[in-house]
Formats: C-alpha cells, structure tokens, sequence
C-alpha cells in the first residue's frame, strides 16, 4: 500500500508510515480493508477545542505498521462513516484511552452498544499507578504516561498544546500539523504493551 507521507529520523520504535486521508477514494478503501483485516488497532478521536457540542474533525487509527489520519470534517460531514461500525464491533483488539469517552465522541453509547475486546490505556495506567503508589492520586493525562514509558517522546511531542492550541476546524492542515499528531498516534499501541508488562510485574 502506497503512503504518501513517509516519514524518516523517527525514534526507536515509532512507526514511520502515515497517510493523511482527506477524500474517500481507492486509497481510503485500502485502508479500511486493512483495518478490517487487523487483529489490533488504537483508535483516538480528535476534536475541536471548546466546540459545543463537540464537534469531531479527525479520526487517528494505528495498526502494527501503519497509522491513518481519516480527515472526518473533510468528508463533509460530523459522523464517523457507517464503514468504521464494523471494525469498531468487530472482536479484534482496540487500545483507546478512556473508552467511554472515546466511543461517546464516536456516537456509541457503552452502556447500550457492546463493543467488544477494548483494553483502555487510562484503566492500565490507573491500576498500574494504584499498586505503585498507594496512596497517591493514580489518575494521569495519556501524555504523561507515553513520557513515562518513552521518555523520548517529550523531545518533540506535546500533544496536550497540539490539541488545545490547533484550530483542528481549519482546512487544509498544514503537513507539520497531520505529522504530528500521526506521530502521537502512533505511540498508542506501544505504550499499551508497555503499560501491560509493567502491570503485569507489578501483580507477579
């Protein structure tokens, strides 16, 4: 599959291949079908700052290899299209920080709709902090536990600035805008597993 932003000098670890999705043509439908065809995936919604209601302008969902920005707004419309239900549904892996909130965005509701197999970092963190630090306030912003499990990341990521400062209604993005938040995208699934391994010694 062709990517039209390649990205180089990525840390360790990163994944290098972004695609910025803003029509729905065969390059949207190959990346659908990959999704569908993947056993885990992130997913994280990004919104406009301070919309009421808020208002979802892109849709970020990380494989193993790959990270796609789908560019909601530049579809012409506020709801996330009717092909992503099914991955959504579907019992395949998705890593998501605050599963209620992130579904809400997405128009599912969790108390009515069951989506199946989510593993929520903020739950892992939560936890992991519990047991570490008893006592303490266990709860974190996502920022701050992917500084934790790569320290790296804070030399060029600051994801809470990108999303509250950047007016995510403009079009189009500026190609610094799309890298970076493909960039934050794609720390999801390696903070999971990171954040899995350290619960998972912390119980042993």
């Amino acid at each position: 599959m062709s990517v039209p932003y390649f990205l180089k000098n990525i840390p360790p670890g990163v994944y290098d291949d972004i695609t910025y999705l803003t029509r729905k043509d065969d390059l949207y439908n190959e990346a659908i079908e990959m999704l569908n065809k993947s056993n885990e995936i992130s997913i994280f919604p990004v919104m406009i700052p301070f919309s009421k209601p808020e208002i979802l302008s892109l849709l970020l969902i990380s494989t193993e290899n790959f990270v796609f920005i789908f560019d909601i707004l530049a579809y012409g419309n506020q709801k996330v299209p009717e092909e992503f239900s099914k991955i959504f549904l579907s019992k395949k892996k998705k890593i998501v920080f605050d599963k209620n909130r992130t579904f809400s965005r997405l128009g599912f509701n969790t108390a009515e709709i069951n989506v199946p197999h989510i593993v929520d970092i903020k739950m892992l963190d939560y936890l992991y902090n519990l047991i570490r630090n008893p006592g303490q306030n266990p709860n974190r912003k996502l920022l701050h536990c992917m500084e934790e499990c790569f320290p790296q990341a804070k030399t060029w990521i600051d994801i809470s600035a990108l999303l509250v400062f950047v007016n995510w209604i403009d079009r189009p993005l500026l190609q610094m805008q799309h890298m970076k938040i493909g960039r934050f995208a794609s720390f999801l699934l390696p903070t999971c597993k990171v954040l899995e391994d350290k619960l998972t010694d912390c119980l042993s």
